[in-house]
């Protein structure tokens, strides 16, 4: 079954989650144990993290039928139903939102 667009982009925002924990993990193990190879190591699988999460949500934020770029905004700021450009009905009427998905 192919993935819809939301469930792209709820792979991204748990993509970036992984990243901001490793940079966390890069930063206090750096600190408590003086080792900047561990700091190093952290911290650049924190940035191949949140590149991986920027390629999924940019290339896989798009309309399914006219493939345009939805917008951003939404993203942080409601959910809509249809393509702002073709207004192709990206969630359907039965489709049921799991609120703990994120």
């Amino acid at each position: 079954m192919k993935k819809t667009v939301y469930e792209w982009r709820r792979l991204s925002y748990r993509l970036l989650i992984v990243s901001c924990l490793l940079f966390a993990a890069a930063c206090w193990l750096g600190y408590q144990l003086d080792s900047m190879i561990c700091l190093y190591i952290l911290a650049a699988g924190g940035f191949l993290f949140m590149l991986a999460s920027a390629i999924v949500y940019y290339e896989f934020w798009r309309c399914p039928k006219c493939d345009a770029k939805l917008p951003n905004e939404s993203a942080f700021f409601g959910e809509f139903n249809c393509c702002p450009y073709c207004g192709y009905k990206l969630r359907n009427d039965h489709d049921q939102v799991d609120p703990n998905l994120l």
